[in-house]
């Protein structure tokens, strides 16, 4: 049995993630107990996502995947299942790929190293997820404070109806920013926007899109602030 973990959409199994479960786990199991696998984890309350493409399972013959949203009381859920399914089955071996790289194994003659390997597992999700929401977070907030200083400055920028419908939407999207991962997206998208269509203007115009040094400078702040931002597994392009 192969487990791994990851952050982000799984669109095969329909799963969106949230702040409550940011990734899901997938169990690679040989079919021979695909069955009494899932039971065990339907018992242990384990929250199961569904293939609804069957194209994993199309493309593995020989196993199949389960996948199960990494929310609280996963990977309890998990150990539970595997434990019991362990003591039936002593000569599996469990391998586990960790977040980040490397990996582990243990073999189902001993219950308690299997314990310990999905402790472990456990421990580095839960560490880089923590991670990730902390460069997040820091990523949106130097976000809105760019916004703010080009919206401080926005007498010195070059504008059109469609600069000033950005600008506008920024405004709008500063009030309520930090209240959600929607709200982030929102934002992001309406000041990338705006730094677009200021820099689309420019270029028709062949006027500078900022007139004075501020409105450069805090141009120039807000492009930097959108360049490669860090991987959000909640970021909604589209804001809705």
């Amino acid at each position: 049995m192969k487990i791994t973990s990851e952050f982000g959409p799984a669109p095969f199994f329909g799963f969106s993630p949230s702040a409550e479960a940011p990734g899901v786990v997938y169990l690679e199991v040989s079919r021979d107990i695909e069955a009494e696998l899932w039971s065990e984890l339907l018992r242990a309350d384990a929250a199961l996502l569904e293939d609804r493409a069957s194209l994993q399972i199309a493309r593995v013959p020989d196993y199949v995947v389960v996948a199960l949203a990494a929310a609280p009381g996963a990977w309890l859920a998990l150990r539970t299942a595997i434990r019991a399914v362990a003591d039936r089955h002593k000569h599996k071996t469990f391998h586990v790929e960790l977040p980040g790289g490397g990996a582990i194994s243990a073999d189902g003659q001993s219950a308690q190293d299997v314990t310990r390997l999905l402790e472990t597992a456990q421990t580095l999700f839960e560490r880089e997820a923590q991670a990730r929401i902390t460069d997040i977070d820091r990523h949106y907030a130097a976000l809105a404070h760019a916004a703010q200083q080009l919206l401080a400055n926005r007498d010195g920028l070059s504008v059109d109806e469609s600069v000033t419908n950005y600008l506008d939407a920024t405004a709008e999207a500063l009030v309520d920013w930090a209240a959600g991962s929607r709200q982030r997206s929102w934002l992001s998208w309406c000041l990338s926007n705006s730094v677009m269509s200021l820099w689309a203007l420019q270029l028709r115009s062949s006027s500078p899109a900022a007139t004075t040094e501020e409105a450069r400078q805090a141009l120039t702040a807000a492009a930097e602030a959108l360049a490669n931002p860090p991987a959000d597994p909640f970021f909604n392009p589209f804001g809705l």
